[in-house]
Order: C-alpha cells, then sequence, then structure tokens
C-alpha cells in the first residue's frame, strides 16, 4: 500500500502506483519533479512482469487522454 503526501490518495497495488506514477510523469510541470516521478516509476516497474508494465502504461495513457488532453 502506498500513500502519496499532501494527498488523499491510496494506491493499494503496484499496478495502480505504476499507473499513477506514468501520468504523474508526464503531467507534473516541473522537470525535476518529472525525473524522480520516473525514478518511482522504474522502481515499481522492476517489481512487474513485462505484460503488467505494458498494462500499466495502456491504463496511464487512457487516463492521461482522458482527463488531461481536453
Amino acid at each position: 500500500m502506498y500513500l502519496i503526501k499532501n494527498k488523499n490518495i491510496m494506491v493499494l497495488s503496484d499496478k495502480e502506483a505504476l499507473t499513477l506514477a506514468l501520468v504523474t510523469t508526464v503531467t507534473v510541470p516541473d522537470d525535476d519533479k518529472c525525473q524522480e516521478c520516473l525514478s518511482i516509476a522504474e522502481a515499481i516497474a522492476n517489481r512487474l512482469t513485462p505484460a503488467e508494465v505494458e498494462a500499466c502504461k495502456i491504463a496511464a495513457e487512457i487516463e492521461i487522454k482522458k482527463n488531461w488532453l481536453n
């Protein structure tokens, strides 16, 4: 289980955490924060299978298109 500081978001699985980290990496406005999120995403991805990582990438892409590109 993960708790994101200063947010009321609880992530219950590595797949959810990776999806959120990928979305945050793309949407955060600061390059330093982007690199930090990317490092977190890579660490989480190392605990998942390649198929699970691909599923998270697809979920993140859908989330970004749905909520961030309007």
